[in-house]
């Protein structure tokens, strides 16, 4: 419907047809009433039919919202479904192996409990051999940058 008139409206009203109305043609409806054209009721019918043209608009539109929050809640719980296989075969894992390193024999087991001591407290000491050589390399170019400047 292009351009509806009062009489459109009024029929709509009259034979309960205003439910399956599409919702541009209720926008068109409450434009109509908004310009009060045709004047054909009184003010009071005005506010009361232009509010139950927005009670329509409103449940529609609610409607619409329920339909898209259904399929993102049945998204949502597929991901959680999802990480719930993932994560739970990895924690069975984690914990199967850390039983599996915890059956060490008694006479290891205080040298087990030094090395995860010495493993999670760093203990500064020498550089290893690899870090020296490096330096030493340094200290050459620099004591033959020196002997230059010395010499001159």
């Amino acid at each position: 419907m292009d351009n509806p008139t009062p009489q459109d409206l009024q029929n709509a009203l009259s034979d309960g047809s205003i439910e399956s109305v599409n919702s541009e043609t209720l926008k068109k409806y409450l434009i109509l009433l908004s310009q009060n054209s045709g004047a054909w009721a009184p003010q009071q019918e005005y506010i009361v039919i232009g509010n139950t043209i927005n009670s329509i608009l409103m449940q529609r539109h609610i409607d619409n919202l329920n339909e898209k929050n259904a399929l993102t809640q049945k998204l949502v719980i597929a991901l959680t479904v999802a990480s719930l296989l993932v994560g739970i075969p990895q924690i069975w894992f984690a914990y199967k192996s850390d039983k599996r390193a915890e059956t060490v024999p008694e006479t290891h087991s205080t040298l087990q409990s030094e090395n995860k001591l010495q493993m999670s407290i760093p203990i500064p000491g020498p550089l290893p051999s690899s870090h020296q050589a490096g330096l030493q390399v340094v200290d050459e170019k620099t004591k033959k940058k020196n002997e230059k400047t010395s010499s001159q």
